[in-house]
Order: structure tokens, then sequence, then C-alpha cells
């Protein structure tokens, strides 16, 4: 698990990866863009990304604070 903090107009790029993951809102609003949807996000909503699907973030708050949870491999 890991706390993300993004500011006004923060973002992370598109990107990918093997593995899927879960993006849990704690604080703010903002844009999560996943294959040809984007959903906008605030406090208390969550996001279930599948693996290998190419997405993006993008704060529209002047503090976006989430959690992104991915599973745990042994």
């Amino acid at each position: 698990m890991r706390r993300f903090i993004l500011g006004k107009n923060g973002y992370i790029p598109v990107h990918q990866h093997p593995w899927e993951h879960e993006i849990y809102v704690l604080l703010g609003k903002g844009i999560v863009g996943a294959m040809n949807e984007e959903k906008v996000l605030e406090s208390d909503n969550y996001a279930y990304i599948p693996p290998n699907v190419p997405h993006w973030y993008k704060s529209l708050s002047d503090e976006w604070i989430f959690l992104c949870i991915i599973p745990y491999k042994k």
C-alpha cells in the first residue's frame, strides 16, 4: 500500500504494470483515467484498475490524497 499526495494540478502520467490495484481516496478530488474512461473520485470513493491497463491520475483540488493498494505476492 502506498499513499499519494498530489497538489493543485498535480498528475501522474499514463503508465501500466502487470498487477491490479485499487485506489481509495482519503481527501480531495481528482480524476482517474483508465482504458477509455475517466472517473472523478472524491473522499471515500474508490476505483479498481485491472492488470496491464494504461492509466493516469490528475488532481482537481488543492490537495488530493489517495491510497494505492496492490496485491501481496509471495
